[in-house]
């Protein structure tokens, strides 16, 4: 059920700008405007995940180290949660997500062929991209306490990876658009670049007890990835652990105190 679940929330939500664009004669700024609030909302549904994972498990690694120093003071260490860093680098790099956007629609209007933005069309499409997230947020719902860390952790990233797919986007679809003379290329580097994302995101996380064969292969220094690797592991196998106070260690130290 999960899974039928999720894979109809990838076809859905990548189905909604296409269908935009090719029938509902929106343009690619209403596009582009949609790939921005849909992933403020992906944003805030996996903010939601967190919050309730952590008060459910209490796993370690909903927990990081946190420095701080007043005007050029000694530092301080303290704890703050995944979840606040999560939002904190989330939001920074999504405004200013929003300010390349409104730069670039704004000034290469006529080049990148962006058109203007339909507050109908977006919010239409917003409320159908609302239901599929709902909807993979419920099927989560029940068995989130029994997940592991690693889980939830893979869901944050993947919706920071849609946050920086934004930025890559920008810049080839400007450059297709300017130099290779393409004007709804913007469009078809978003979608593309977004559908990767999703997909990928999907994925279980590829995570061997040793480095892959190909890996080994392209270092020199076999030793020294061998240990990052396990350092690594280590890691990994302390964000599952319940919290007592002390958050999990960063990887470089992990691997120094074995």
């Amino acid at each position: 059920m999960n899974r039928l679940g999720h894979l109809t929330q990838l076809i859905g939500m990548n189905t909604v700008p296409v269908a935009g664009v090719f029938w509902g004669n929106w343009s690619d700024a209403t596009a582009i405007a949609f790939y921005w609030c849909e992933t403020a909302l992906i944003v805030l549904f996996v903010s939601l995940r967190l919050i309730l994972h952590r008060r459910s498990t209490n796993k370690r690694g909903h927990y990081v180290e946190k420095k701080t120093s007043t005007n050029g003071g000694p530092w301080k260490h303290g704890i703050t949660t995944y979840n606040v860093s999560f939002l904190t680098t989330a939001i920074a790099f999504g405004v200013g997500n929003l300010i390349f956007l409104a730069v670039i629609l704004g000034l290469f209007q006529s080049a990148v062929g962006g058109g203007d933005v339909s507050r109908h069309a977006l919010s239409q499409g917003l409320l159908v991209a609302l239901v599929f997230l709902v909807i993979g947020f419920v099927i989560d719902i029940p068995g989130i306490g029994h997940r592991p860390f690693a889980w939830v952790r893979l869901k944050a990233e993947g919706a920071l990876g849609r946050v920086f797919v934004v930025y890559l986007a920008i810049f080839i679809g400007l450059f297709c658009a300017m130099v290779l003379e393409l004007p709804r290329a913007m469009f078809a580097v978003f979608f593309s670049l977004k559908l990767l994302t999703d997909v990928a995101s999907n994925f279980k996380e590829y995570n061997p007890q040793r480095p892959p064969p190909w890996m080994s292969r392209l270092v020199k220094d076999r030793a020294t990835l061998e240990k990052e690797w396990q350092a690594q592991l280590e890691r990994q196998a302390e964000d599952e652990e319940t919290f007592r106070g002390r958050p999990s260690r960063p990887t470089a130290v992990a691997s120094t105190q074995r």
